[in-house]
């Protein structure tokens, strides 16, 4: 007769730690305790903007009082021995709303053993000197602060020496880019703030600087970052990592239900999450199908144009200020198009859900093998149509990796270095740098572009092959 083993009394504690971390329960209110603290802090300075780091900083965030622009700072760029100034997480379209605000408030979270994420401890630092940094030189100024500040409790003098020798070769890289660099007119710092600090106001209209507030949410826990409380069990950094535990629960969805979620007990929430999830309809800012807002790519002279789609389109939510269209879906590999005559400027086949010659629209497969597929024969047929001049839309699910890897590929292919429209001369002529460029070109226009790894690999893979085509 055979008898089970009990658990030792160490595993199971572990596994009871382990199952607290991933309770959805348990990170929803550790979520609300914390973005209860960004709302005093926020108090204190309600004229200025606010902005959750993507992505878990937007988790503290309520989506209706925050700032309508991304903000992408990410940790990686900050880890020691990997800093750097990314020009694809530029973040420049958050330096005119400064300007204008006085300052900005940046919103992210941590898990246990720090009190600030290196996104806010390094990462936007960096970010903050090298923006100054490109602004003097463009300035020629010489009474112009262009330290670099860190919070000497995450960041060794050693460490922050090491990070300095990197600025000069990062602020080059970026005067030296197709950015168009705006000259502030005070320099920019960052201020650290946490549940330990100490919340007073300062008056930031006579400061000789714009303040950064780089806002770590979450209060520093120890013994593996998880501290009791009544009714639930704190998890330091919840927004982290939320495929782990959110089934399928977003940040919008979180705050647009978060009286029901906070009030249902535990026993009861994960019914609730599945229905929120469930029922959510499949939308981008509240608009079915295609956001009717595109962005222009300026250094295109507007004949490109991005955003964001979720469904099929039809009629009734064709975006304006656009003829034709190129929409990626998500789904089953199907690409209804035939690449067969990719090389000859003829119509192309459509797809059978629309049958207008202004629309391609195709499904890609979230395998990387698949983001091969730039459909350029459409383009070529409107963009070169002399009959009339034609603005190209390209739309993808949130309008930031696919749809934005696309108009890369079609401005190298028919768009020369000053942006004019020369048929297929660029392919002749491409190579990593002028990809980069046109990378440039798109997320000066488009902010929330951030083609994946994988996405911007096809690509120079597609135009560093000897036989494009």
């Amino acid at each position: 007769m055979s008898h089970e083993c009990p658990m030792p009394a160490y595993q199971q504690a572990r596994e009871r730690v382990r199952k607290g971390k991933v309770s959805a329960f348990n990170r929803l209110h550790s979520i609300h305790e914390d973005a209860a603290f960004v709302s005093e802090f926020r108090a204190l300075y309600p004229h200025l903007p606010i902005v959750g780091n993507q992505r878990c900083g937007t988790w503290y965030v309520d989506p209706a009082t925050a700032l309508n622009e991304p903000a992408y700072f990410k940790s990686t760029d900050g880890h020691y021995g990997r800093w750097d100034f990314n020009m694809r997480r530029a973040n420049l379209n958050l330096i005119p709303i400064v300007e204008k605000s006085g300052g900005i408030i940046i919103v992210d979270s941590t898990r246990r053993g720090k009190r600030f994420p290196d996104a806010l401890s390094k990462t936007i630092p960096t970010w903050c000197c090298v923006i100054n940094r490109a602004s003097k030189a463009k300035r020629d100024l010489t009474d112009w602060d262009d330290k670099l500040y860190t919070p000497p409790i995450a960041v060794s003098p050693s460490e922050h020496a090491q990070i300095e020798n990197g600025l000069e070769a990062w602020t080059h890289n970026l005067l030296s880019s197709s950015f168009d660099v705006i000259q502030l007119t005070k320099p920019l710092r960052p201020i650290w703030i946490s549940p330990a600090s100490t919340l007073d106001r300062l008056d930031i209209s006579d400061l000789d600087f714009y303040p950064v507030f780089c806002v770590s949410a979450s209060k520093l826990v120890e013994n593996d970052g998880i501290e009791r409380r009544l009714g639930y069990v704190y998890v330091q950094g919840s927004g982290d990592d939320h495929e782990m535990w959110s089934k399928g629960l977003t940040p919008r969805m979180y705050w647009e239900n978060v009286s029901r979620l906070i009030a249902t007990p535990e026993h009861h929430l994960d019914d609730l999450v599945k229905e929120i999830a469930e029922g959510w309809p499949r939308r981008l800012d509240g608009l079915l199908g295609c956001t009717r807002s595109l962005s222009p790519i300026k250094a295109a002279g507007g004949r490109i144009m991005l955003g964001a789609c979720d469904s099929a389109l039809g009629a009734k939510n064709w975006p304006e200020a656009c003829d034709c269209l190129i929409q990626i879906l998500p789904g089953v590999p199907r690409i209804d198009y035939d690449r067969s005559q990719i090389t000859q400027p003829t119509k192309p086949v459509l797809p059978e859900l629309e049958k207008r010659l202004d629309l391609l629209s195709f499904s890609i497969p979230p395998a990387k093998r698949a983001q091969k597929y730039f459909i350029s024969n459409f383009a070529r047929v409107h963009l070169l149509d002399e009959a009339k001049l034609r603005m190209l839309g390209v739309v993808c699910w949130e309008g930031k990796d696919l749809s934005a890897g696309v108009a890369v590929a079609i401005l190298q292919s028919f768009f020369d270095e000053d942006g004019n429209l020369e048929a297929d001369q660029c392919l002749k002529t491409a190579s990593k740098a002028s990809l980069r460029r046109r990378l440039e070109w798109v997320q000066a226009s488009h902010p929330e572009a951030n083609p994946s790894r994988s996405t911007l690999k096809r690509i120079n893979e597609f135009f560093m092959s000897t036989s494009p085509h």
